[in-house]
């Protein structure tokens, strides 16, 4: 988990972005769930509130991930 938060912090700061998340998809409950998350100074953080979230309520982004498309 370290060096995913170093990589991710590293992104952030290059990207020059507020927040970085990765996200856990469970195939047999039909949720996502935030499992890393980087934020920039100053830049609350969301990973409790993004615990279990249906995928049905995001269905634009499973066609962006299905076409290799970015999500940003």
């Amino acid at each position: 988990d370290r060096c995913l938060d170093e990589c991710l912090e590293i992104m952030g700061k290059t990207l020059k972005v507020s927040r970085i998340y990765i996200f856990e998809y469970g195939h047999e409950s039909g949720t996502v769930s935030n499992t890393i998350e980087w934020v920039s100074e100053g830049i609350p953080p969301q990973k409790a509130n993004l615990q279990k979230l249906p995928m049905k309520l995001f269905r634009w982004w499973m066609e962006k991930m299905k076409n290799n498309q970015i999500i940003n």
